[in-house]
């Protein structure tokens, strides 16, 4: 008896030390991919780690906070977000890592959303002009070019850039299961004629559009 009671607390300890030592799950946020590496954000900075596996390298060290990263399409350079003062703004990097370059300075929040497929202008969202819109900016750019669209979220070019897949409105998209009058929506919007074409909508939300080849 007193065997099988010792032999007991030593499995339980033993479980209870493998617990312990075992790697607490960490809180990713938004991430981008390219074809051998993934930027995320984590702890609010920009990290980066190959596709294969490998320990993570940390590519932002300013102490405030980073978010929503975009890779360049020819990869080179790493689009995101940086709130300072409780205010975000676009910046530019080396996807290796290096020195960011500021180019939004708005009072109101700039969020990095995708790139041109030219690989010479940052999407951005932003309600400069008191409802939320998408914007280009060229990286020599001083001001950034709002795109035609009265009123979106998120969005994505298609490759040739004569299209964008976006929201156009808020919605909830984040709520799974809720099926009313204000679920997302994604509209695919012709940027030379204005033509806008609705994806169906089913019994579910739409949300973060990204343009993939020919598919959405």
């Amino acid at each position: 008896m007193l065997r099988l009671l010792v032999t007991s607390l030593l499995l339980v300890c033993s479980g209870t030390l493998c617990k312990a030592q075992a790697p607490a799950p960490m809180l990713f946020s938004r991430l981008t991919v390219n074809q051998t590496h993934i930027a995320f954000a984590y702890a609010g900075d920009i990290w980066v780690v190959e596709r294969n596996g490998g320990e993570a390298r940390r590519l932002t060290t300013s102490p405030a906070e980073e978010n929503f990263p975009v890779f360049s399409p020819d990869s080179s350079q790493l689009a995101f977000s940086r709130q300072t003062g409780g205010n975000w703004d676009v910046y530019v990097m080396p996807s290796t890592g290096g020195e960011a370059r500021r180019l939004t300075y708005d009072p109101r929040s700039d969020l990095a959303a995708g790139w041109t497929p030219d690989g010479q202008s940052v999407l951005l969202h932003s309600s400069r002009n008191l409802q939320p819109q998408l914007y280009t900016i060229q990286l020599t750019a001083v001001l950034p070019n709002v795109l035609p669209l009265p009123k979106a979220i998120a969005g994505s070019f298609s490759p040739d850039g004569a299209r964008i897949a976006y929201e156009p409105m808020g919605g909830v998209g984040d709520w799974r299961f809720y099926r009313g009058g204000d679920k997302g929506q994604i509209w695919l919007a012709n940027l030379h004629d204005g033509a806008v074409e609705k994806l169906p909508q089913g019994d579910y939300n739409h949300d973060q559009p990204m343009c993939v080849g020919d598919k959405i």
